[in-house]
């Protein structure tokens, strides 16, 4: 028998945090489903595909991105104050889970902000272990999660910490261990590509009123202190191959950003690099889509991220 929780507007980074504690099965009164350290031993096939003939493209979108800090309102002030953006949504029952967040939109995708109320949780650990503020986490979606999830969750591969299942979301979260600690999640939004419940109810209105200075998510800059080890796990989370730089290890996973299924969406890139400001492995910058020329190729520090404008 399923234990119940009470239903609750879900943040995916409070669920990491809350959930990593809980019991193995849970649903709560909305349907979902939550398994803790799961495993499926179902083999699936490959996905990746290749553009215009040149370098495989794991299909996969980098739907959001969330950062950890210590002071939620003065971090989510600048976040908006160097990004042209307006806070979009605020989890009302996060509290509940020992978290406070922000969500703000870029188009159809989405920066997040998170911040700690309770000192034993896996975000205030990543606060200690990076030394403050700075990424957190990144959200990938995809068209099939089940065949993520049986790939993804074979012997000696990845270990999931969080499984969602809804109606509007399939969610997977892997452990950071296998990841460069980096919190990558595996998402198939519904009823169609286009969904994303963690936007909160208003999210599609909200991005039509936006004006900032960029306009979507182009990539991610995973970096650790052992890039040819982060490549080789980034091989096997996304099932592609990635380029070589030509520097020393580091590398780009190219992803198709789904451009075949939602109109707008352009291909991404994780890109893999030496850690060099002494804080190890993490989440260390994304690159945005610059909406004015002005911006294009400018690298600001935003709350222990680094944001440069594509």
């Amino acid at each position: 028998m399923r234990s119940k929780v009470p239903k609750m507007k879900r943040s995916s980074v409070a669920l990491f945090d809350a959930l990593s504690k809980g019991s193995s099965v849970r649903e709560d009164s909305s349907g979902t489903r939550i398994r803790h350290l799961s495993r499926h031993l179902t083999a699936a096939a490959p996905t990746a595909t290749e553009l215009n003939g040149k370098a495989q493209h794991a299909e996969y979108r980098i739907r959001q991105i969330a950062w950890v800090v210590k002071d939620l309102e003065e971090s989510v002030k600048g976040l908006c104050e160097a990004l042209g953006l307006n806070p979009t949504y605020r989890d009302p029952d996060i509290h509940l889970l020992g978290l406070r967040n922000c969500v703000c939109v870029l188009g159809d995708q989405f920066l997040e902000m998170v911040s700690p109320e309770e000192a034993s949780n896996t975000a205030s650990k990543q606060l200690e272990r990076r030394k403050g503020d700075g990424g957190y986490m990144v959200l990938l979606q995809g068209l099939n999660f089940e065949a993520d999830r049986s790939r993804l969750l074979q012997p000696d591969m990845f270990q999931s910490v969080l499984t969602i299942e809804r109606d509007e979301m399939k969610e997977m979260h892997l452990h950071p261990k296998d990841t460069a600690k980096c919190i990558v999640s595996f998402s198939e939004a519904g009823p169609s590509p286009r969904e994303w419940v963690w936007g909160g109810p208003d999210w599609k209105v909200q991005s039509t009123q936006s004006t900032g200075l960029c306009k979507g998510i182009k990539a991610a800059i995973i970096q650790s202190d052992d890039v040819n080890r982060a490549v080789i796990q980034y091989k096997k989370l996304l099932n592609v191959e990635p380029t070589r730089t030509g520097v020393g290890q580091e590398a780009i996973f190219h992803l198709s950003g789904l451009a075949q299924q939602v109109p707008g969406a352009e291909p991404q890139e994780i890109r893999i690099v030496q850690a060099k400001d002494g804080r190890g492995d993490g989440l260390h910058g994304i690159v945005l889509h610059g909406s004015a020329p002005s911006v294009k190729g400018r690298t600001v520090d935003v709350r222990g991220l680094q944001v440069t404008f594509g």
